[in-house]
C-alpha cells in the first residue's frame, strides 16, 4: 500500500472512531456556526431536546436556552468567534416539551 493510500486509511479510520464517539457520547455534543445554528448535533442531543437532529440543524441555539441561560448562551456564542478552543458549559435548555433540563454542552 502506497503512502497516499495509508494515510487516506488511517484518516478514514480516525473519522469512523470520531463518529462513534460524538455519536454514543452520554452528553449532548453539537457544534454551531458562528451565528449560533446547529451545525451537528449527536443522539443524546435529539433525546435531551425532543427535537429531531433535522429540525435542529439551522435552528440557534439560543431558541433553545432558557431565560436563566440566554446571556450565557450570547457570551458562549460571541465567545466562539473569538477563540475557536472547545469549551464545556452546564446550562439548562428548554425540551420541545417546554421542561426546562441541564445540559453539558461542549463547544468548540
Amino acid at each position: 500500500m502506497g503512502g497516499r493510500r495509508r494515510i487516506e486509511a488511517a484518516l478514514q479510520q480516525s473519522e469512523r472512531r470520531y463518529r462513534e464517539l460524538f455519536e454514543n457520547a452520554t452528553d449532548m455534543v453539537y457544534t454551531t456556526d458562528l451565528q449560533g445554528r446547529f451545525v451537528s448535533l449527536n443522539k443524546r442531543g435529539e433525546e435531551i431536546c425532543g427535537y429531531t437532529r433535522e429540525e435542529l440543524l439551522g435552528m440557534n441555539f439560543a431558541q433553545l436556552a432558557t431565560s436563566a441561560s440566554t446571556e450565557l448562551v450570547r457570551r458562549m456564542i460571541e465567545r466562539q468567534a473569538v477563540e475557536p478552543a472547545p469549551i464545556l458549559y452546564e446550562l439548562e435548555i428548554l425540551a420541545r416539551t417546554g421542561d426546562g433540563c441541564h445540559s453539558r454542552s461542549a463547544l468548540g
